[in-house]
């Protein structure tokens, strides 16, 4: 038996349970409202040893027999647990998936907002190709980008390619509308990468006697795309988030370097005998002497930080010295 062979299907095995693991502690702090994985764990584990002290009360205010209250209680207690798993289990399953959406939105919107004018609106229609339309044939407009057929109608197009916190308003509406019937066109859509005002939305209800437009955002986009079978798979969207996992452990990693870097010791230091100082001529010294420890406890961390990477270098100079 080869033993290289089964090193590799363990670390493989391995990797599957640890990204499980990275993205079970993801979806659980996307879902826990800003609260950490740990925080998370704690406040359950605490709520179910409530529950099974509230059981076992119960029965021995019913019994008042602390052994039976016991061990009925655990069997009550077990089954209370199997049920809330399942019912999480379902929850959770649900509310992944509105992540998940979040996710591929937050993607989609990047690569479409990084793309060049001309990029994007290749891409816009290879979606509606893809989508079902027969033809779609852009124009040189500035009301419309392009016409394409679907079921024997010819729509006319426009696609906005806006920064999120940008709402289309009513007014790119009507010019949109005037671009219709200056090409003899009844229906018509419009594409952003951002969202519509309210009041755009209201103008679609007074010139739908006129003409028939659909107002359709990133959001909309997405579930065209998923008609077009262009939407992620269930894998994609896992290497995606495993990707932001990382990249978010990156930016902490940064982060760490710039708070903890060996150029903020001594600022540490004289700050935190500043505070000292401070606190002992106001009405809140242990409020200043709390924040002391705290940017003393940063400088030691940075100045641990620092004789480590003095000992690596040295280490790295011993190996490297020729003999």
């Amino acid at each position: 038996m080869n033993i290289y062979l089964i090193k590799n299907k363990l670390a493989k095995k391995i990797l599957v349970v640890f990204n499980n693991l990275r993205l079970k502690r993801y979806y659980n702090e996307k879902l826990g409202k800003g609260k950490i994985y740990i925080a998370i764990i704690l406040d359950k584990l605490l709520f179910r040893l409530i529950v099974l002290i509230a059981f076992v009360l119960f029965f021995y205010f019913i019994s008042e027999s602390f052994s039976f209250s016991i061990v009925i209680s655990l069997q009550f207690f077990a089954l209370y647990v199997l049920i809330m798993h399942k019912i999480n289990k379902d929850r959770f399953k649900k509310r992944t998936a509105l992540v998940n959406q979040q996710v591929v939105l937050k993607k989609t919107f990047k690569e479409l907002l990084n793309q060049a004018p001309d990029d994007f609106l290749d891409y816009i229609v290879d979606i509606l190709n893809k989508y079902g339309f027969n033809k779609v044939i852009k124009v040189d407009g500035r009301d419309l980008d392009m016409i394409g057929s679907i079921a024997d109608r010819k729509i006319g197009i426009k696609c906005l390619q806006y920064d999120k916190d940008y709402k289309v308003g009513s007014d790119l509406v009507r010019d949109f509308f005037v671009g219709l019937r200056k090409n003899q066109l009844n229906e018509g859509v419009i594409i952003t990468t951002s969202t519509f005002t309210q009041e755009a939305n209201n103008l679609l209800v007074k010139l739908k006697k006129y003409a028939f437009i659909q107002l359709v955002d990133i959001v909309g986009l997405l579930e065209i795309m998923k008609k077009a079978n262009l939407y992620p798979s269930d894998i994609e969207i896992r290497k995606i988030v495993l990707n932001e996992i990382s990249d978010s452990r990156m930016n902490f990693k940064n982060y760490k370097e710039v708070v903890l870097s060996k150029g903020k010791i001594v600022k540490y230091i004289l700050l935190g005998i500043v505070m000292i100082l401070f606190g002992r001529y106001t009405p809140y010294t242990t409020y200043y002497y709390v924040i002391a420890a705290i940017i003393f406890i940063m400088a030691i961390v940075s100045l641990i930080l620092l004789l480590i990477d003095l000992f690596q270098v040295n280490e790295e100079k011993h190996e490297n010295k020729v003999l």
